[in-house]
């Protein structure tokens, strides 16, 4: 029910908060017009230096249909693979098939999630790749694949170029990650795995940080922010 209400909200009704008037939509209609992601002459300095994955997707709807009408479902996909990671989440933790019902209801009914799942903003976007990011964790310290090694990187690469929170959210979990590895004796696999995630990290996010260095002369936020 509120994913089908969400859905039919988000399409019906163009991207209409704050944010996506000031530098979520705006900052994609000045790529569309320069040909280019490069950095633009604005006096809303946060079209720039903000991580900008989310918009990137907002942009391939954006051009392949000529209008905003799918602008919202980037958020609600989002939605929609967070309830379903955390249902794994919990099916790791020992969860029966009704505490992974329960556990997805508990996610899906998050109010500020049920509103921002018809809208542009980025904050259910980056939760879809932290929750992959704590379930790929999961899988990898029990089944020690190298493909959840790759799925840590990206998922944590991705969720960086989503938002600059992602750095404080998945500290904790980065921390405990190489926490598990370290007891268990696990020396080489610590260097191996923190330098496979870091390369990929790196190479995800290498264009944007690059380009706020170029006229920020700071990777992250400017201090005039």
């Amino acid at each position: 029910f509120i994913a089908v209400i969400t859905l039919l909200t988000g399409i019906l009704y163009p991207p209409n908060t704050w944010d996506s008037m000031t530098y979520h939509m705006s900052k994609i209609m000045h790529w569309i017009q320069n040909h280019s992601v490069a950095p633009y002459p604005t006096n809303c300095v946060r079209q720039l230096y903000l991580a900008p994955f989310s918009e990137f997707v907002i942009l391939q709807f954006q051009l392949l249909l000529n209008n905003d009408y799918l602008a919202n479902i980037v958020q609600w996909v989002s939605m929609l693979g967070s309830v379903a990671g955390v249902s794994l989440i919990a099916k790791e933790f020992g969860a029966s098939v009704r505490g992974q019902i329960f556990a997805a209801l508990v996610c899906a009914t998050i109010p500020i999630g049920i509103i921002e799942s018809s809208s542009t903003q980025t904050d259910y976007v980056i939760t879809f790749f932290i929750v992959g990011l704590i379930l790929s964790i999961l899988k990898f310290i029990k089944e020690n694949k190298f493909k959840y090694l790759l799925m840590i990187g990206a998922t944590l690469g991705l969720s960086i170029l989503t938002k600059g929170t992602a750095y404080i959210y998945a500290a904790p979990f980065m921390a405990y990650f190489g926490f598990i590895l370290l007891k268990q004796n696990r020396l080489k696999e610590f260097i191996k795995a923190f330098s496979v995630i870091t390369i990929i990290v790196l190479t995800i996010n290498a264009g944007h940080l690059a380009r706020n260095y170029y006229v920020f002369n700071t990777f992250l936020t400017p201090a005039s922010e």
